[in-house]
């Protein structure tokens, strides 16, 4: 709902929205950014979907060719569509990030998913790269990070890495090695059998992997492994499951980012 001196951007139905912009894109001053349908190209040196209270993406194809920051809000809900960005600095909320559904891909120099709040992951296939350099991370959260569902893949550097909470009820694998995995290569997860659960394109070069899929049982064992053979065999054994080099250089980890997953975490609260 809005209420008396708030504003609403709604884009709907078959809207074809292209924007080449030196300011933002689509910002809501003082109110909303609502997306449930339509076709969005952004360009823009600033944000490309901004808006002071809630950015709500239920559906649509949106496509941030170019942005400082890709998608801001005070609270940033997702719960569908198929949305690429590329940003130089990152996706930011200031209190929450909520992904309940859609296909996500982010491309950022900064930290990949950053919420001064928490975020929270309860569907959708969440595709996360972040800065090659060691002062960003892939996700980044003040009060933790929840995964209860959907398919999360967060590839990043050493430097910063944090992973989501042990509160968490879904399981989560954080890969880590001294070595670069180069661009180009493919990562895949493969169970006992020797079917693929997952498999993730590095577009960037990264130390750090983060995965969790619905289909990770606990008490099984699966194999991380890229063309030229395989990186790792683990056991699921705990919410989050750690293997492989966890020396995080000189960048260290982020408070409550230990490897692992801190015991923190808070879902945030239900917002309409």
């Amino acid at each position: 709902a809005v209420t008396d001196g708030e504003y609403l951007i709604a884009i709907t139905g078959d809207a074809r929205v292209n924007v080449n912009s030196t300011d933002d894109a689509i910002h809501a001053n003082s109110g909303n950014v609502l997306v449930t349908n339509g076709d969005l190209t952004l360009n823009t040196y600033d944000d490309g979907i901004t808006a002071d209270k809630l950015v709500q993406i239920d559906g649509g194809n949106i496509t941030i060719e170019s942005s400082y920051e890709g998608i801001e809000g005070a609270y940033v809900k997702i719960t569908g569509g198929v949305i690429d960005v590329t940003s130089s600095d990152d996706e930011n909320a200031k209190e929450y990030i909520v992904v309940d559904g859609g296909v996500i891909t982010v491309d950022a120099s900064g930290d990949g998913l950053d919420s001064n709040g928490s975020i929270l992951i309860t569907g959708g296939t969440m595709t996360v790269y972040g800065s090659t350099g060691n002062g960003d991370g892939a996700l980044d959260a003040e009060t933790g990070i929840i995964v209860e569902g959907g398919t999360l893949a967060a590839l990043g550097s050493l430097g910063m890495v944090e992973t989501p909470s042990a509160n968490s009820t879904q399981y989560v694998l954080s890969y880590a090695q001294s070595s670069t995995i180069q661009a180009g290569e493919t990562l895949y997860v493969k169970d006992s059998s020797g079917d693929v659960l997952m498999a993730v394109a590095v577009q960037k070069s990264c130390q750090s992997v983060i995965l969790s899929s619905p289909d990770f049982i606990n008490g099984e064992t699966y194999t991380l492994a890229n063309e030229s053979g395989d990186l790792a065999t683990f056991t699921i054994s705990s919410i989050i499951t750690t293997v492989g080099s966890q020396g995080f250089g000189q960048g260290g980890t982020r408070p409550g980012g230990q490897p692992g997953g801190g015991q923190g975490g808070q879902k945030p609260p239900s917002k309409q």
